[in-house]
């Protein structure tokens, strides 16, 4: 595994695109606290920096340690702003090496028949990545009218526009929001409200998702946009972002409010 981890993200560093994929891998090895070798006991979990991953230690019957199944090295080093760990690997990210197809056939079923259905899944499959793939929850495309759930040409247009030909991480939509407010907070003690906007382009022709960004305070959100229900899923052609609302283009947009 950790051979094969090596080609690939060796493979990746050669391709811009996926520049910003490797702030992952390192969140992957920084985790939160002290944490030192007199702590390495049989079922320890630890949380990366950022929260979005847990480890476990698991200490064999000799009393080696292993992180996730790769050995630590006695001999940390202590210093004045933290401990440093030897691991004999790379820690891989859950789902390196499975793919967007995969991970939509087994976690987004319904949205993954509509790209079958459409043939808009080969578009996925034939594509060099990296993409980014905005996948609506079950309960969202139920709540569609069925005129539109069962009229593929319309479908087709509505899965095209959750696909994204670049990757887009969840702090476009939510974080840098937030990130940018407190930002300026810092710098003025007074009520802040900023509004913006992001376009991110699509697969669909000539089409762009619009969000419109507003903050009020030191409080960030999405006003116009989407829920994001399972952010940054690292995949090995992309990243999917799962959304709690189906984006539509703005050439359905009236057919859809009056068939609701």
């Amino acid at each position: 595994l950790t051979s094969n981890y090596m080609l690939e993200l060796l493979n990746r560093l050669s391709n811009p695109a996926w520049g910003a994929y490797f702030l992952d891998v390192t969140d992957l090895h920084f985790i939160q606290g002290e944490f030192l070798e007199e702590d390495m006991r049989n079922g320890t979990q630890l949380k990366s920096l950022s929260g979005n991953y847990v480890h476990t230690i698991i200490v064999d019957e000799s009393g080696s340690p292993t992180l996730n199944g790769i050995p630590i090295v006695a001999d940390e080093y202590i210093g004045t702003d933290g401990v440093v760990h030897r691991i004999v690997g790379l820690i891989a990210s859950p789902h390196f090496f499975d793919t967007l197809e995969h991970y939509l056939m087994n976690h987004y079923k319904r949205f993954y028949e509509i790209l079958v259905d459409t043939d808009v899944i080969m578009l996925i499959r034939e594509s060099r990545g990296p993409d980014t793939v905005l996948a609506p929850t079950d309960e969202a495309l139920n709540s569609l009218p069925y005129v539109i759930l069962s009229n593929l040409t319309q479908m087709r247009d509505i899965a095209l526009y959750h696909i994204l030909p670049e990757i887009a991480f969840g702090v476009t939509f939510a974080d840098a929001l937030e990130y940018k407010v407190w930002d300026l907070l810092e710098t003025r003690n007074e009520p802040l409200y900023l509004r913006w906007k992001v376009w991110l382009d699509t697969a669909l022709d000539d089409s762009s998702i619009e969000l419109l960004l507003e903050a009020d305070g030191n409080y960030g959100r999405v006003k116009e946009g989407m829920e994001i229900v399972e952010r940054d899923i690292y995949l090995n052609n992309g990243i999917l972002q799962g959304i709690g609302k189906v984006i539509v283009p703005p050439s359905l947009e009236g057919i859809i409010n009056q068939a609701a």
